[in-house]
């Protein structure tokens, strides 16, 4: 304790002096807190126990305290903005608040992608790189952490799927890797687990070719799953809250229906790979392994991130300076200027490939599909505007894969604190975007009273209250899941957090959960 250090004892000789009285509660305030919220760790992923425990010793930690307050607050302007009503038919299902709609006729399927790129270092299980056995078990804990991510977004959209009423989709997990890596026995155990349970169906991919990340591979390989008229693509770090039959009832049918579609980023001037849906087509596969190819001998500054497309490593600062004096579009904000390349290197490509494979149509309108329509509609709006000006940058093209389209946010909606605190800075366009999603909040917020909940009282329903159908937490450190401290969740890390808990608590006795905080 304070009061017996070498230098207490010099300096004071009576323990009853205000400062020392002081000094002593400060020294019992922070043995609270520390009690409270301090995790106990034996290494950056596991706790003291060994457990899997995500980020444990991450300073961070401390001010996602003040994250978790920033992100309430923003929650509740959000609900306190003047929300029109909801246009007829945009309305969704949500735990009993709505009619059900007509079944889907298509063949439908959720799908995410297993890399060992989502083992630190993407490096893995290759033996031949494991220095020690404690990079084993550090990486074991990350794997393992992020399967639990797998479970939990794959209940979340069979709960969500069953309160509207529709037969099961499958959960597909693409399991994509290099030449020579492996998962690990108890990583494997527990998938094939969780598919013998029926929450998941496993798909080993081959080796992904030398020159291509295994996730770049992985999605190139979506497009293969001919088995299946749509694919609803979501990465691990999502979560369903809402339901997306109107969505996938909106993409049309056969030949006339959604090619591919994907929500905007937040600066609103490219596409965002978090969420895609897609008609499986080989020659889309085709194309797209194509583009992978020549994307070695493009030149210059990417359109939509500014970075240059062939600098893997560095680049020359001048060279970029020098390509960017093409920027300014109708006045709209040009992404940042960077001499080295970043994890926007497949998003870059992703968004190249759909400007110039296939032809834009506004954003998909949920309003149609409702009718026996089989064509898909697109709406055109301001907030479109900035996407719209950067996809005729790219000049005169010869689209042949058919429609695409951007999805409304609802469905890839950024749940990060971060993001949240620029939604209610958003001014003009970007504002109404945010007000156009809130329009089935403002339903769900009526029925909900109407049933005897308290809108706005507690985190119940955060992300539907927002308006969010599917939640995503883009971002290294920004993953629900590394908030293992409850107090440094949002309303939205909780709702993950609620999931995950009613997945654990019918977990297959072979697939148990391993996240442990």
């Amino acid at each position: 304790s304070v009061e017996n250090t070498a230098v207490f004892l010099f300096l004071v000789t009576d323990m009853d002096w205000p400062c020392c009285q002081l000094w002593r509660e400060l020294e019992l305030l922070q043995t609270e807190v520390r009690s409270l919220y301090e995790l106990s760790c034996l290494s950056s992923h596991r706790n003291s126990e060994g457990k899997v425990c995500p980020a444990c010793r991450l300073m961070a930690q401390a001010s996602w305290f003040e994250e978790s307050y920033a992100s309430s607050q923003s929650l509740r302007i959000m609900e306190s903005w003047s929300m029109p009503s909801p246009a007829p038919g945009v309305g969704m299902k949500s735990v009993g608040l709505q009619a059900q709609r007509p079944k889907l006729q298509q063949r439908v399927a959720l799908a995410t992608i297993l890399t060992c790129e989502d083992v630190r270092s993407g490096l893995g299980f290759n033996p031949q790189e494991l220095a020690s056995d404690e990079e084993y078990l550090e990486k074991r804990a990350v794997l393992l952490a992020y399967i639990d991510a797998v479970r939990t977004l794959a209940f979340s959209a069979k709960r969500v799927v069953e309160s509207e009423g529709d037969t099961q989709l499958p959960f597909i997990v693409l399991v994509s890797l290099k030449v020579g890596v492996s998962l690990p026995d108890e990583a494997r155990g527990v998938l094939e687990g969780l598919e013998r349970s029926g929450l998941i169906s496993l798909k080993y991919l081959p080796p992904a070719p030398g020159h291509l990340k295994a996730r770049s591979w992985g999605k190139a390989l979506l497009w293969d799953l001919s088995g299946f008229d749509l694919v609803l693509y979501l990465d691990a770090d999502t979560l369903f809250v809402g339901g997306v039959g109107d969505l996938l009832r909106a993409a049309g049918d056969g030949s006339k229906g959604v090619r591919f579609a994907a929500s905007l980023t937040r600066s609103m001037t490219s596409l965002n790979a978090g969420v895609m849906l897609l008609r499986p087509e080989a020659r889309v596969r085709d194309a797209m392994l194509n583009s992978f190819e020549e994307r070695e001998h493009w030149t210059g500054l990417s359109r939509w991130s500014g970075q240059l497309w062939n600098a893997t490593e560095a680049a020359d600062s001048a060279a970029v300076a020098a390509a960017s004096s093409a920027s300014a579009v109708g006045g709209m904000a040009v992404p940042a200027r960077r001499p080295k390349r970043s994890v926007l290197e497949d998003q870059d490509h992703l968004n190249e490939f759909a400007a110039t494979h296939f032809m834009y149509q506004g954003e998909l309108d949920l309003r149609h599909g409702h009718g026996g329509f089989d064509k898909p509609q697109g709406r055109q709006e301001d907030w479109l505007i900035a996407y719209t000006q950067t996809v005729l940058l790219g000049g005169a093209w010869r689209p042949q894969l058919g429609a695409y389209f951007t999805l409304p946010m609802a469905f890839n909606f950024c749940a990060t604190t971060t993001c949240m605190q620029q939604f209610i800075e958003m001014r003009g366009p970007g504002r109404r975007a945010v007000i156009e999603q809130l329009h089935t909040a403002a339903e769900f917020r009526r029925l909900l009273s109407e049933e005897g909940g308290e809108v706005g009282a507690g985190q119940r329903f955060a992300g539907r209250r927002a308006g969010a159908r599917i939640l995503h937490w883009p971002g290294d450190l920004r993953k629900p899941w590394q908030h293992c401290a409850e107090a440094s969740r949002s309303p939205l890390d909780n709702e993950w957090w609620e999931a995950f808990a009613d997945a654990c608590a019918v977990a297959p006795p072979d697939a148990p959960c391993s996240l442990t905080c």
